[in-house]
This record gives C-alpha cells, structure tokens and sequence, in this order.
C-alpha cells in the first residue's frame, strides 16, 4: 500500500507525525512526501533552543541536556515500524527545535530514502571577523537575529572561505555585544584572520538527527542531512545497517554541517556497510564504530554486576548490555591488552539502577565459568556486538576531527577520498578513556587517496599522522593487541604533517605499495610495538 502524505490533514507537523503513526501501524507499506520544505515544530523543542541561546543552561550546554535523565522531544517516531518505505520524494523536513528529529527504534526492515534533513535555525552561528585587536576581535552575525553575550560559544573555528576549509580552532574570554549583529570576543587572534569566516558552536552532543535503536535491517538511501544540535546519525545495539550516497554536508553557501560526528555506530551486530556517501563539514568523526567496555561493579561467582562508564555515556542516551551467548573479552584497564573471554549465560536489568526515563544502566550477567578475583583493573567488552564495517567509494573533506575511526574487527575502507580533516584519516584504536574498544582485527585499508592541506588541529590530532594511524589509547603502552591490518595502494599526500603513517601495537602488519610524502623525512611510515612487520614496495615521493 502506498499512502500519500496529502491524504493526512493539518498543518506540516500535523500531517508529518499522523503519517508516522499510519506507517507504523501499516506494515508493508509506503509513505509518500510531496517534494517541499516541511517545517517539523515541537514546541518543548524550540523552547529548548531559545533557552539554549539565551544561556539557560550554561556555556556548554551538553552537560545539562546530554544525560540520561534528560527528557527530549521526538519528532517522526517509527518505533515498531516493520517492512515500510519512508519516501521523501525529494523533500526537506526543517526540524524546528532541538529534537530528536526521526526515530527507529525497535524496527525491521525499514527503509528511508529521498529526503533532507536541517535545522532551521542552525546549531551554529556563522559569523564574519570585523577587526582585530589588542585585546580581541570584532565578529559580525547578520544572519542571525538571537545572537548575544549570553549565548554558548564552547567551540568557534575559523573558517577559509577562499581554501573551503577549517583552518585552526581559536578560544576566547568574556564576550560583550556592541550592537545586535556584533560581539567582541576578547582574547588574543590572527590579525590576518580579519575578513575569515567565524563558526561557533552551541551545543556538543544532544539528540541524533536519524537514531537506529535495537532495529534490524535498515537501509538509509539517498539521504541529505545538513544540520543537527547533535549527530547525525546514530546507532544503537542494531543489525545489518545499509547506508547508500548518504551525504552529510553543509547548507548551501555554509562551511559547517552537523555539531559532531556524521556518524556514530555503538554495540551493532552484523554488517554495517557505506557505499559512496559524501561527509564535509562536520565537528567530528565521519563514523566512529565500536563496542563498550563495561565496568565490573560487582561479582560473585559466576555472576557480575557491570556497567558503561563512558564520561558521556553512550551516544544514544540508552543502555548498553551483552545478550545471552555473546562472547565476552576480559582486558587490562592499564593496557587494553586481551587476558581472556567468556560466554554470557544469562542476563537481567538491576532494577536499582534505573534512570529517571526508566532505563536500567546496570546489568546482571552470568558467565560460563567465575572471573578472576580481583577484577578491579580490568573491563569486559561484548566482542559479539561489533558489525563487519565496510566503508567504500566514500568522500570526507574538511571535517573536524577523524575520517573513519575503526574500533572493530572485519573492517574495510577502500576507493575513498579524504581531504583537508583536521585529524587522521583513517583511525585505528581503541580508547579507554571513552571506554570505547576494542583492539581491531582483520582491518583492510586500501586503494584511498588521502590529501592534508595544513597541520593537524589540537583536537584529534593523532601522533603526528596525518594519513593514518593505528594506536591504543591507554594509560600505559600496551604490548601488540591490534591483530592483521592491512594498508595497501593508497596515495597519502600530506606535506604539512611530520607522518603520512604512525602504526603502533599490531601483531601482523602489512603496509605495501603506498606512495606517500610527508614533511618529516624519514619519518614518513613511523613503526613502533608492533610484531611480524612486512613494509614492502611503498614509494617515498
């Protein structure tokens, strides 16, 4: 059945949420949108953004609205949804607030295809540097009429609108409105910036603008999203997740597309592929795919009491816990290194531990057979809840932090373009201060052209790599936990960083036939902890 949104009375946000509702309680079918703007209103939402612009919730406003007890809107919900067709037919949807602005949750094959997605005020201000001073600079805002002293101003990054890109990231002091489209920042600035563009952000983390939550087989198709008070897209403990010519770029005319990552893939199972989508302009990582590691709380015998201790939490907001017969990995706190694994028999919600939505962040779990009595320095990681990533055909230009960060095993990036990130291209790791892992395997990086225009930026700036790096974040340099990685044909091209490759903690590496410059001579592949090394056949230009 095919159902257009026209059939549905009301205004844009009227005929948009009893469409969902239809779609929802219509399996097997599809909703058609006529090819225009809608406006997606919610008003707890744009009071949301007013008080977020006006200071209310201080100058990093994350803190308040990125918790788990936090109450958020929902704009488009589809939980449930089976077997359905999201058809923009070419439409925009213009979310009106800070929301959660399409919600999968709970669903199985699902498919949206042929829509955009922004904000309609944006996240950000865009703002045009007027003079420099002593004492600070001068920025004009005449797109926007909300901007103030008061507003958040976290982050704030020159912009090059002759190089199309993000030049260096700048701080500042206290903030004075002059008139109702100029603030002074003070602090000290590039005289030479005078006449750049100036990005500030408003906000960090909050609601994705698309989240995948305990769904099966999505495929996202043709998708636009421009602009988001958070991520772009999300996903949580799902399987099979297909994304086709997915881009996440700016507005037409803007430097800037969403607040963080494009991307962001947590505890998903089966295989999450990226054909030939395009990521420019965002504040973070194109995709971050990982698991968790879980803090032991408590444990007697064969049962454990554990919990994610992320400093943000999770992406989504939701819990993260292992399903019975998963594998679990047992590792070192210190290092990351593997010490052992063990088979989830069993698995319940600690009731005590729910949040204010209801939610329970800590989980019992029994194991096949008792840990090791003190468990203290160690975590466990669900190892089963990590997807076969394949990321192909893909272009990320000027975004803010990583291209691909990889904490799985099975992966592949290969026929991609990467240009002007302010970090590493393409980033193997695993982290324990974002209790994101674990160590990779099986990873293939091949047949990219990798382009650096200027340093690495202080934030994500990884050993002075500026195509790619492999490392473990840990608080003590572990021995080789990464396992068979693979980096072959690609062009890296970054004269303006030390290292074009920086591989650190691997058994089994294999970087053969690159050609590669860089502007620390014979530093150009740096190789360091890493066992059963073959470097052959690569091109030093």
């Amino acid at each position: 059945m095919i159902k257009d949104i026209r059939d549905f009375p009301g205004n844009d946000t009227e005929q948009l949420r009893a469409a969902a509702e239809w779609l929802r309680s219509n399996p097997g079918s599809t909703l058609k949108l006529e090819s225009r703007t809608y406006i997606l209103r919610d008003e707890a939402a744009a009071q949301l953004q007013q008080k977020v612009m006006n200071g209310e919730y201080g100058a990093n406003c994350e803190e308040a609205l990125f918790n788990r007890d936090f109450r958020y809107s929902v704009g488009l919900d589809l939980t449930g949804a089976e077997n359905v067709t999201f058809d923009g037919n070419g439409a925009t949807i213009l979310s009106d607030g800070y929301m959660e602005t399409l919600s999968l949750k709970n669903c199985r094959n699902v498919k949206v295809k042929n829509v955009n997605f922004d904000l309609k005020r944006k996240a950000f201000s865009r703002g045009k540097i007027l003079a420099v001073k002593e004492d600070g600079m001068f920025v004009r805002f005449p797109e926007q009429t909300d901007i103030s002293e008061r507003m958040p101003a976290d982050r704030m990054y020159i912009y090059s609108t002759g190089e199309e890109r993000f030049t260096y990231c700048v701080g500042h002091g206290k903030i004075r409105q002059t008139d109702p489209e100029t603030l002074f920042f003070s602090g000290t600035y590039d005289r030479d910036s005078v006449g750049t563009e100036l990005y500030v952000w408003h906000c960090f983390h909050f609601r994705p603008m698309i989240l995948i939550y305990e769904s099966e087989n999505t495929v996202l198709q043709d998708v636009k999203i421009f602009n988001n008070c958070g991520m772009g897209i999300v996903g949580h403990r799902s399987r099979d997740i297909f994304i086709r010519r997915l881009m996440v770029i700016p507005s037409p005319g803007y430097g800037m597309s969403t607040n963080t990552d494009a991307t962001h893939f947590s505890s998903c199972r089966g295989k999450l592929r990226f054909e030939n989508c395009i990521f420019e302009g965002q504040g973070d990582d194109a995709t971050n795919v990982h698991t968790y590691y879980h803090t032991i709380l408590e444990k007697t015998g064969d049962r454990c009491l554990i919990t994610t201790l992320a400093p943000t939490g999770t992406h989504c907001q939701k819990p993260d816990h292992p399903e019975p017969g998963d594998i679990m990995e047992l590792c070192t706190k210190a290092t990351l290194t593997y010490l052992d694994k063990y088979t989830v028999t069993a698995v319940e919600p600690d009731e005590n531990s729910r949040s204010a939505l209801g939610d329970p962040w800590s989980w019992w779990i029994t194991l096949d057979r008792p840990l090791p009595e003190d468990c203290d320095d160690k975590y466990l990681a669900d190892v089963s809840a990590m997807p076969e990533l394949e990321f192909t055909g893909c272009s990320v230009r000027n975004n803010i932090a990583r291209g691909v960060l990889i904490k799985t095993r099975n992966a592949l990036v290969e026929g991609c373009l990467f240009d002007c990130g302010t970090s590493s291209a393409v980033h193997i790791a695993a982290e324990a201060y974002w209790h994101e892992g674990v160590s990779a395997q099986n990873v293939t990086v091949r047949n990219n052209r990798i382009i650096r225009r200027g340093p690495l930026n202080r934030y994500g700036a990884m050993w002075d790599a500026g195509g790619i790096c492999i490392n473990v974040a840990s608080d003590v340099p572990p021995c080789p936990v990464h396992k068979n990685i693979v980096i072959e044909n690609n062009q890296i091209v970054c004269p303006d960083t030390p290292r074009a490759i920086y591989a650190a903690d691997t058994d089994g590496l294999t970087i053969r036939n690159n050609e590669i410059s860089s502007g620390k001579k014979g530093e150009e592949i740096f190789v360091t902890r890493c066992e059963n090394v073959v470097e052959e056949g690569n091109r030093i230009c």
